[in-house]
Protein backbone atom coordinates (compact mmCIF):
# COMPACT_ATOMS: atom_id res chain seq x y z
CA UNK A 1 0.00 0.00 0.00
CA UNK A 2 2.87 2.35 0.99
CA UNK A 3 4.07 1.47 -3.01
CA UNK A 4 1.05 3.27 -4.29
CA UNK A 5 -0.13 5.82 -1.90
CA UNK A 6 2.39 8.44 -3.82
CA UNK A 7 0.76 7.62 -7.02
CA UNK A 8 -2.86 7.23 -6.15
CA UNK A 9 -3.33 11.37 -5.25
CA UNK A 10 -2.01 12.54 -9.05
CA UNK A 11 -3.80 10.27 -10.50
CA UNK A 12 -7.26 11.19 -8.65
CA UNK A 13 -6.72 14.41 -9.78
CA UNK A 14 -6.08 14.32 -13.28
CA UNK A 15 -8.68 12.20 -13.70
CA UNK A 16 -11.00 14.65 -11.84
CA UNK A 17 -9.89 17.34 -14.13
CA UNK A 18 -10.88 14.70 -17.06
CA UNK A 19 -14.43 14.49 -16.14
CA UNK A 20 -14.79 18.28 -15.17
CA UNK A 21 -13.32 19.03 -18.70
CA UNK A 22 -15.90 16.48 -20.49
CA UNK A 23 -18.98 18.15 -18.08
CA UNK A 24 -17.98 21.97 -18.67
CA UNK A 25 -16.73 21.71 -21.98
CA UNK A 26 -16.89 25.38 -22.53
CA UNK A 27 -13.76 26.32 -20.42
CA UNK A 28 -11.36 24.26 -22.42
CA UNK A 29 -12.44 25.46 -25.46
CA UNK A 30 -14.38 21.98 -26.59
CA UNK A 31 -16.52 23.75 -29.31
CA UNK A 32 -19.82 23.77 -28.56
CA UNK A 33 -22.16 23.90 -32.07
CA UNK A 34 -25.68 23.24 -32.37
CA UNK A 35 -26.06 22.77 -36.14
CA UNK A 36 -29.08 21.64 -37.93
CA UNK A 37 -29.52 18.77 -40.60
CA UNK A 38 -30.62 20.49 -44.19
CA UNK A 39 -31.07 18.20 -47.37
CA UNK A 40 -31.59 19.50 -51.19
CA UNK A 41 -30.89 17.67 -54.21
CA UNK A 42 -27.75 18.06 -56.29
CA UNK A 43 -28.39 17.98 -59.95
CA UNK A 44 -25.89 17.99 -62.67
CA UNK A 45 -27.75 17.92 -66.26
CA UNK A 46 -26.02 16.21 -69.66
CA UNK A 47 -26.39 17.69 -73.18
CA UNK A 48 -26.52 15.26 -75.76
CA UNK A 49 -24.39 17.70 -78.31
CA UNK A 50 -21.39 17.63 -76.60
CA UNK A 51 -19.05 15.08 -74.25
CA UNK A 52 -18.39 16.73 -70.90
CA UNK A 53 -14.96 15.90 -69.75
CA UNK A 54 -14.69 13.10 -67.10
CA UNK A 55 -12.42 15.06 -65.04
CA UNK A 56 -14.52 18.19 -64.97
CA UNK A 57 -15.04 19.42 -61.62
CA UNK A 58 -19.03 19.74 -59.30
CA UNK A 59 -18.65 22.67 -56.74
CA UNK A 60 -20.89 23.40 -54.16
CA UNK A 61 -21.06 25.44 -51.74
CA UNK A 62 -23.50 26.30 -48.80
CA UNK A 63 -22.91 28.30 -45.73
CA UNK A 64 -19.16 29.06 -46.51
CA UNK A 65 -18.15 25.56 -46.97
CA UNK A 66 -17.76 23.96 -50.13
CA UNK A 67 -17.21 20.23 -51.49
CA UNK A 68 -16.27 19.08 -54.42
CA UNK A 69 -16.17 15.84 -56.49
CA UNK A 70 -15.18 15.14 -60.08
CA UNK A 71 -17.93 14.55 -62.77
CA UNK A 72 -16.56 11.02 -62.66
CA UNK A 73 -17.13 10.14 -59.04
CA UNK A 74 -20.34 12.48 -59.29
CA UNK A 75 -21.79 10.19 -62.39
CA UNK A 76 -21.00 6.66 -60.77
CA UNK A 77 -21.57 7.62 -57.18
CA UNK A 78 -25.14 8.03 -58.21
CA UNK A 79 -25.44 4.72 -59.97
CA UNK A 80 -27.49 5.68 -62.78
CA UNK A 81 -26.83 4.91 -66.53
CA UNK A 82 -24.78 6.65 -67.97
CA UNK A 83 -23.00 7.37 -71.86
CA UNK A 84 -19.36 7.84 -71.90
CA UNK A 85 -17.46 7.57 -75.11
CA UNK A 86 -15.31 9.73 -77.16
CA UNK A 87 -16.73 13.42 -78.60
CA UNK A 88 -15.98 16.96 -78.19
CA UNK A 89 -17.15 20.20 -76.35
CA UNK A 90 -16.28 23.02 -78.53
CA UNK A 91 -16.67 25.32 -76.53
CA UNK A 92 -13.90 24.37 -74.30
CA UNK A 93 -11.80 23.47 -77.10
CA UNK A 94 -12.08 19.72 -75.61
CA UNK A 95 -11.81 16.44 -77.44
CA UNK A 96 -11.73 13.32 -75.93
CA UNK A 97 -13.45 10.84 -73.70
CA UNK A 98 -16.47 12.22 -71.62
CA UNK A 99 -19.60 11.63 -70.59
CA UNK A 100 -22.65 12.79 -72.71
CA UNK A 101 -26.46 12.07 -73.33
CA UNK A 102 -29.60 13.20 -72.51
CA UNK A 103 -29.33 12.25 -68.39
CA UNK A 104 -29.81 13.98 -65.25
CA UNK A 105 -27.79 13.16 -62.17
CA UNK A 106 -28.31 13.38 -59.11
CA UNK A 107 -26.64 13.40 -55.44
CA UNK A 108 -27.91 15.12 -52.09
CA UNK A 109 -26.03 17.37 -50.16
CA UNK A 110 -25.06 14.30 -47.53
CA UNK A 111 -23.21 13.13 -50.79
CA UNK A 112 -20.90 16.11 -50.50
CA UNK A 113 -20.94 15.89 -46.48
CA UNK A 114 -22.73 19.27 -46.42
CA UNK A 115 -25.86 18.37 -44.85
CA UNK A 116 -25.28 20.03 -41.53
CA UNK A 117 -24.96 24.00 -41.00
CA UNK A 118 -25.22 26.60 -38.64
CA UNK A 119 -28.97 27.09 -37.96
CA UNK A 120 -30.38 30.33 -39.88
CA UNK A 121 -33.55 31.38 -41.98
CA UNK A 122 -32.20 30.43 -45.19
CA UNK A 123 -29.52 29.25 -47.13
CA UNK A 124 -27.54 29.98 -50.30
CA UNK A 125 -26.68 26.80 -52.12
CA UNK A 126 -24.58 27.35 -55.21
CA UNK A 127 -23.43 24.18 -57.43
CA UNK A 128 -20.97 24.79 -60.58
CA UNK A 129 -19.38 22.56 -62.88
CA UNK A 130 -16.27 23.64 -63.85
CA UNK A 131 -13.09 22.35 -65.94
CA UNK A 132 -9.82 23.89 -66.18
CA UNK A 133 -10.77 27.34 -65.94
CA UNK A 134 -14.29 27.70 -67.67
CA UNK A 135 -17.11 27.60 -65.77
CA UNK A 136 -19.41 25.22 -67.62
CA UNK A 137 -23.05 25.66 -65.80
CA UNK A 138 -23.80 27.76 -62.30
CA UNK A 139 -27.12 27.09 -60.82
CA UNK A 140 -28.18 28.45 -57.19
CA UNK A 141 -31.12 27.74 -54.90
CA UNK A 142 -32.28 29.33 -51.69
CA UNK A 143 -32.93 26.75 -49.20
CA UNK A 144 -35.45 27.85 -46.63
Amino acid sequence: MKRVLPYLLPILTIFGFIVYAFINPEITGFATVNQVKISSDIRVRLDPDVVMPEDSIVVVSIDGKESTLTLDEFVKKTGQEFKYEQGNFPELGYTGLGYTGDYTYILTLDDFNLGLVDPKNEYLLEIDVKYRDYLISHSEEVIK
